[in-house]
């Protein structure tokens, strides 16, 4: 790159100030640079070209050409496909406007300027329709309209004999009328697509790159109408345009993978309701899947379809081969260098893709399979974090420069604006192909000479099952999958199967949602009634939780501990682990009990939960081997926070802490910012944070602690802190609690504080009582103390102890002491 610009930089030298012909030489600079980076260079000569076209349109102005213009334009929008910045596709609007302006009827270059401007409205108008855009539909309708104009009159100005400059034109005006019938439903609109690119497949010989274009786009307006009708003409003419678009590329193609995406997509939508998935479908998503230089995201959709029409057609063995592949791909997918939020955006696509792998493996007999790719596949923003940084890590100490390389390749190969939903048809286009495939081949090699060094040999791979089972246990991952529920038992190195037929995800789904319903009920975070309603629902929402408990306790937690816990002596108490999946994550499983008031989890083991058995051995692999006294702790204490109701009970349980824990910080009040809680962790042993929390369920990187000047986010913890800390108490609310959006992602500041270095995490599952919580606070420093202090690694036991009196002084209240959990070794 560096010696591109210094060619631009001298080229920027050569058009001298002064110089009548200056115009002309940053014009052809910023087209020779543009032309660089189209061939797949460098994208950041981009930013060069544009300022040297800046340049030259200033130098004209107010008799710009209309060639300068339309360059301008044109780069601006390459700008726009590298960075998804609105303003410069807004700008490109702009500049192409006036370049149409430019160009007057007659004007030889009015053609090529209108085909730019439609071409730009078109691309604003469809982030709009997407939904990744402004959302207004006016300005859509707007747009839409405008672009149909500029682009009717710029296909009558093309040349009949021009094929290639006919192909864009009305390839673009095709684009325009589609776009007019997803704004408005206009038939007609979609009528005239079909015919007008129909008519373009037709015609005389077009480059490969417009003729599959053309092909799929034609497929993509043939689908929305065959959706509406349903006519045998249109599924067969639909089935000939995608399986076209795919004959014109060749085997190594990046876009192979979106054109037999979408042949898979028609070939589902030409298959009747019930039957057994096409087998044509299945293969091209599996031959869709295998393209090295598609995009990762794509590839992975790929697998995953496939997979799931193989569990449908009872396939079983190529189901889970397309659920292992779509899970291995999840590495590349969210790739460790992106930004968490764009993480869980992307990992959104892949909702039960490994519960449902799970379950096909349990079904397959392969129950230990089930482990590995339960774990590789959920929890995925979590471990990558720490493993993927890892993995980096030792590849770095051994080999920088490799570390270096393949970082900038994964980082260029996945940087390209993501594709769209799962099965939406994808339009042509993109990045540069040829680059595509030189940075994957690269990436390929990169991988090889990696995995052939000294230790390496599973890098970026997925654990197996010897290593994850190794010295762990017992945790019960609890799989919630369409095909079958199973819990598995992971204990001295091998696991058991337990079967839950009562547990589905739709039992699961609806229990959920009474449940969380209820509690904010008891916890008054539901909407107010007036009397006498208000004490109908508080009877019935008690009755929801206690029939809740029940049903974990009868479907999930009486069945697993029978197996992996029978019970003992009274007074010994065994540890337990649970890793629920899927909504589960959002029940307490901990305090599952029978209605009748018999035995529970809590009386025949000591709870905990951990977010998978990759973080429960990372943690416990901290543990010291002589337990060690600590005596100092931070303690962040809000008893106020403006906007919020008061906790008086932070004051008191600040000084229950430093009854236990004299040495240490105190952020308190206005001193308790964010900023200065995330300064001041590192070192800590301990930290004890009595404040407001809540979670966001449906984005859940955005639940947080209410701390003084702002919140203190999931997303502010949410890396490795490479430190190895204690204990983190987390007095607030919510502080356990998971998304409904992403529940195996156990995005929880809980988790975030294990991310931070914690081992130990005490925090709870909603809303808890401000009094209650003094009251477990003080119990639980009171378990945890030992001469010279507290020891940390006894939090799992005394919570136990502290929420079974919590239970014994609250008869028939579990929401004022069910929601405390422990996280940990």
């Amino acid at each position: 790159m560096a010696g591109r610009l210094r060619r631009a930089e001298r080229g920027r030298r050569a058009a001298a100030p002064g110089d009548p012909a200056r115009h002309r030489s940053l014009n052809n600079l910023g087209n020779s640079l543009r032309e660089r980076a189209d061939q797949g260079d460098d994208p950041d000569l981009l930013e060069p070209a544009a300022e040297a076209l800046r340049a030259a349109v200033a130098e004209t102005d107010p008799r710009t050409p209309a060639d300068y213009l339309s360059n301008l334009g044109l780069v601006l929008q390459a700008r726009f496909a590298v960075t998804q910045d609105l303003a410069t596709l807004a700008e490109a609007v702009a500049v192409l406007a006036d370049a149409v302006e430019a160009a007057p009827p007659g004007h030889p270059a009015r053609a090529a300027a209108l085909t730019n401007y439609g071409a730009a409205l078109n691309r604003r108008a469809e982030l709009a329709v997407d939904g990744t855009g402004p959302a207004a539909a006016g300005a859509a309708r707007r747009d839409t309209d405008a672009a149909v104009a500029a682009l009717r009159e710029a296909v009558a100005l093309a040349d009949p004999t021009d094929p290639q400059g006919y192909a864009q034109s009305g390839g673009s005006l095709a684009t325009a009328l589609f776009l007019r019938h997803r704004t408005t439903g206009d038939t007609a609109a979609l009528d005239e697509t079909i015919d007008l690119l129909d008519g373009l497949t037709r015609a005389g010989p077009l480059r490969p790159a417009d003729r599959h274009r053309a092909l799929t786009n034609l497929g993509n307006a043939l689908l929305v109408r065959h959706r509406a009708t349903a006519t045998a003409d249109d599924a067969e003419a639909m089935l000939a345009a995608y399986r076209g678009a795919v004959d014109v590329l060749p085997p190594e193609h990046p876009d192979r993978t979106m054109c037999l995406s979408n042949l898979a997509t028609a070939l589902e939508a030409t298959t009747a309701p019930g039957a057994v998935p096409d087998a044509r479908a299945r293969a091209a998503l599996r031959e869709a899947a295998s393209v090295p230089a598609a995009p990762s995201s794509l590839r992975a959709v790929a697998a995953h379809r496939a997979a799931r029409l193989a569990d449908l057609a009872d396939d079983l063995p190529a189901a889970l081969d397309g659920y292992a592949a779509a899970i291995e791909l999840l590495d590349l997918v969210a790739w460790h260098g992106m930004d968490p939020d764009d993480q869980a955006r992307l990992l959104a696509r892949f909702r039960g893709l490994a519960t449902d792998a799970a379950a096909v493996a349990v079904a397959l007999g392969d129950p230990r399979r089930a482990v590995e790719v339960l774990e590789y596949g959920r929890g995925v923003l979590l471990t990558r974090a720490h493993d993927a940084t890892a993995d980096l890590t030792a590849l770095r100490a051994g080999a920088p420069d490799l570390a270096a390389a393949f970082t900038a390749v994964q980082t260029e190969l996945d940087g390209f604006r993501p594709a769209g939903a799962d099965t939406t048809p994808r339009p042509a286009g993109g990045p540069p192909p040829e680059r595509r495939h030189a940075l994957a081949e690269r990436r390929r090699r990169l991988l090889a000479e990696i995995r052939a060094l000294p230790g390496l040999d599973r890098f970026l791979r997925p654990p197996e099952f010897a290593d994850l089972a190794a010295g762990c246990g017992p945790v019960a991952l609890v799989n919630v999958g369409e095909r079958r529920s199973d819990a598995l038992v992971v204990a001295a190195g091998d696991v058991t199967v337990v079967p839950l037929p009562e547990v589905t995800p739709a039992e699961v789904a609806a229990r959920t949602a009474q449940f969380v319903v209820a509690v904010a009920v008891l916890t008054g975070q539901a909407p107010p009634v007036t009397e006498p309603a208000a004490s109908r629902r508080v009877v019935a929402a008690r009755a929801t939780v206690g029939r809740t408990l029940d049903w974990l306790w009868r479907a999930v937690a009486a069945p697993v501990l029978d197996v992996a816990a029978p019970p003992g002596e009274p007074g010994e108490w065994q540890r337990f682990w649970w890793c629920p999946t899927g909504l589960l994550t959002l029940l307490p499983l901990h305090a599952a009990a029978p209605l009748d008031g018999g035995p529970g989890v809590l009386d025949r083991v000591v709870p905990s939960y951990t977010a998978s058995l990759r973080a429960l051995d990372r943690a416990r692999r901290a543990v010291p081997d002589v337990p060690t006294p600590v005596d100092r702790a931070l303690v962040v204490s809000l008893p106020h926070t403006p906007g919020l109701p008061d906790l008086p009970g932070a004051a008191h349980e600040a000084r229950i802490v430093r009854g236990h824990l004299p040495y240490g910080g105190t952020l308190s009040g206005a001193s308790a910012t964010a900023d200065a809680v995330v300064a001041a962790l590192p070192g800590q042993p301990l930290v004890h944070l009595s404040c407001h929390g809540r979670q966001d369920l449906g984005d859940p990187l955005a639940g947080h602690l209410a701390l003084s000047g702002g919140p203190l986010r999931v997303r502010d913890l949410w890396r490795p802190s490479g430190g190895a800390a204690a204990l983190a108490v987390l007095s607030a609310c919510e502080t356990a609690q998971g998304g409904a959006a992403l529940p195996d992602e156990v995005l929880t500041l809980g988790t975030a504080f294990q991310l931070a270095g914690f081992r130990q995490v005490v925090g709870a599952l909603w809303s808890i009582s401000d009094p209650v919580t003094v009251q477990l606070c003080a119990d639980l420093y009171d378990a945890l103390a030992v001469p010279g202090g507290v020891d940390p690694d006894r939090a799992a036991v005394a919570l136990h102890h502290a929420v079974r009196g919590l239970r014994a002084a609250l008869p028939g209240r579990a929401e004022l002491w069910a929601a405390y959990a422990h996280l940990g070794p």
